[in-house]
């Protein structure tokens, strides 16, 4: 079995004199499955599997291949992998179809976003501030912006810092790295967020007990100069709810 691109696609495959058996595969791509270099694509039927990847160059989607599955018959599997330049996942998709004897079928396949990392930045535990009985939000999003933020588990050290990481609608930082919020107090727990198209808000409760917040631009800069403090120290503030 071989893949490979058709150009000019069903005009090719037309073109030809003699019947041809071949699956004409047409890729789309949700907004999520965006910056593909490559495109990976594995073929099974009867056992056996072949791969080829594919440069997508600065062709956009929808694209499409053909395979001819010569000396092949009953149902083929095709998976496609959609690689950024730097080789990371960023969609998946997958199809099957029943191979038809001088005819050429038709397989669509949909490449759906895949998973993507939200923190830059591992060198330790870092974790969302979950907890049974706690009103905050992780998670914000506002207008094209997503706004997440989470703690680095860090009790041997003197410095617990707030993290917010802000991408875009499609899991793209924009943000750059993981940011750290918290400017006066060193220690932060129970973090919450919310986003608007305004800017984000992070609020936090620090080592004193009292609940400050900063406010960011929808890039993810730091727009506070200060920490805002609520309430006052001492006084075991409630867990903050934005």
């Amino acid at each position: 079995m071989s893949a490979r691109w058709l150009f000019p696609w069903v005009v090719a495959v037309a073109a030809c004199a003699e019947p041809v058996t071949a699956i004409e595969v047409h890729v789309a791509a949700r907004p999520g499955a965006s910056e593909v270099a490559a495109l990976e694509v594995t073929v099974e039927n009867g056992g056996q599997m072949t791969a080829r990847t594919f440069e997508v160059g600065d062709q956009s989607f929808p694209l499409t291949f053909t395979i001819t599955p010569t000396g092949r018959t009953g149902s083929v599997a095709t998976t496609l992998r959609a690689l950024d330049a730097g080789g990371a996942l960023r969609g998946l998709g997958r199809g099957q179809v029943i191979i038809a004897a001088d005819e050429v079928v038709t397989l669509d396949v949909t490449l759906e976003p895949a998973d993507f990392v939200v923190n830059a930045e591992v060198d330790g535990d870092q974790v969302l501030a979950y907890g049974q009985g706690k009103s905050g939000h992780q998670v914000g999003a506002g207008g094209d912006r997503v706004a997440v933020v989470f703690v680095n588990d860090c009790p041997a050290t003197d410095s617990c810092p707030v993290l917010v990481r802000v991408l875009d609608k499609v899991g793209l930082a924009v943000s750059g790295g993981d940011i750290a919020v918290n400017i006066d107090s060193a220690k932060g727990s129970v973090p919450a967020v919310a986003a608007t198209d305004a800017g984000v808000l992070v609020t936090w409760q620090a080592e004193d007990q009292t609940i400050r917040a900063v406010a960011l631009s929808p890039d993810g800069a730091v727009t506070s100069a200060a920490e805002t403090v609520f309430g006052t120290a001492g006084q075991a503030a409630t867990d903050p709810a934005v």
